[in-house]
């Protein structure tokens, strides 16, 4: 618990200090996946997944390391920015707040969890007494500082719960409590981009490629193997239908069906290596630092490596080996939200990943 504290106080840090300072978006995010990175370093990990929804009497699917480490990191990172870019209307964050909490409440008295019980009774009781000043007209504000705080307790909190009780995380039950702060940040992204904001890529923006593939197209996908046995401990590659796409490919996409000027932020890789490089001095007397340097490698690796089938004979990626499955194709996916005005439903139900 000492650990979790550490890392909210760093958390709280950043948020006060972006309200003060009023910092980069780029700075912002790199931080908040340094903390989250701290937070998996330091045991706060998802190691696996609870998909009895799909499969009601299967096993929990266990997570690699990296697996692991990415899920955790994209979660934490997620949740954080959904109740910041949530916090628009007095009192709707703080709301939304106090009624995940009393739903993960429920669960942990339920389940006879004393500590994450206290930890969510102090939680909801404080934010109620925020939302009394906060509520419209609001007499004070949360701020970056306030709304990064929280979404970090309700991001842990979400997978503390499960891994305590069930060793898994049950998705079902997380999104659901957590539905509407997360679809909330898919509109906001999709905004962003019909609004012509800048698209960040590393390098020149091909530096990678890979084939997207639906929600639909991969559970398909998965529920097919699920009932083969022969399938087992057996790694299956996967792709979605059509040609690779880069990420300056994807982001010249959608500014052109949304018909937009196109904005490419470009940020060269090195930055990783170099940040790297200098904490090498430091690393030698600190653990925790050689731990973040590992994750700066696996930023850089994520960077620069393709998500497609590798030739070890030619010794490169190869996109004609690289498996195609389902209908969906990621152009389709954007002409349709532009066409029907996706609402935060159909947002959920046509993502791809």
């Amino acid at each position: 618990m000492e650990v979790c504290f550490e890392t909210l106080f760093k958390v709280f840090f950043l948020g006060l200090i972006d309200d003060l300072f009023k910092l980069s978006a780029k700075f912002r995010l790199v931080f908040q996946f340094i903390v989250a990175s701290i937070a998996w370093f330091n045991d706060l990990k998802i190691n696996s997944l609870d998909l009895s929804f799909v499969y009601p009497s299967g096993s929990d699917i266990q997570l690699s390391v990296l697996i692991s480490y990415l899920i955790t990191v994209i979660w934490i990172v997620g949740v954080i920015n959904a109740f910041n870019w949530i916090d628009g209307l007095d009192g709707l964050a703080s709301g939304l707040l106090i009624i995940a909490s009393l739903s993960f409440f429920i669960i942990e008295y339920t389940n006879g969890v004393q500590y994450l019980t206290c930890i969510l009774t102090s939680l909801i009781g404080s934010v109620i007494a925020f939302l009394f000043y906060n509520y419209h007209p609001a007499k004070i504000l949360m701020g970056d500082s306030g709304s990064y705080f929280l979404g970090f307790n309700l991001a842990v909190i979400s997978f503390i719960s499960s891994t305590d009780i069930n060793k898994s995380l049950n998705v079902v039950v997380v999104l659901l409590i957590m539905m509407i702060p997360i679809l909330d940040m898919t509109y906001v992204i999709f905004n962003r981009i019909k609004k012509g904001k800048s698209f960040l890529v590393f390098g020149n923006g091909e530096l990678t490629t890979c084939k997207p593939i639906s929600a639909r197209d991969l559970s398909n996908f998965i529920i097919g193997f699920v009932l083969r046995k022969k399938a087992e401990n057996k790694i299956h590659l996967i792709g979605g239908p059509g040609p690779p796409i880069s990420p300056k490919h994807q982001a010249e996409l959608l500014f052109k069906i949304f018909r937009k000027e196109k904005k490419i932020t470009y940020i060269s890789p090195k930055l990783f290596v170099t940040i790297n490089y200098i904490l090498m001095p430091l690393s030698i007397i600190s653990k925790k630092l050689r731990d973040y340097r590992e994750f700066l490698k696996i930023a850089h690796y994520y960077a620069t490596e393709s998500m497609l089938f590798w030739d070890q004979k030619s010794g490169s990626y190869d996109a004609n080996k690289t498996p195609e499955y389902g209908k969906d194709t990621l152009e389709e996916y954007y002409k349709n939200i532009l066409k029907t005005n996706a609402t935060y439903e159909e947002l959920k139900d046509q993502k791809l990943f």
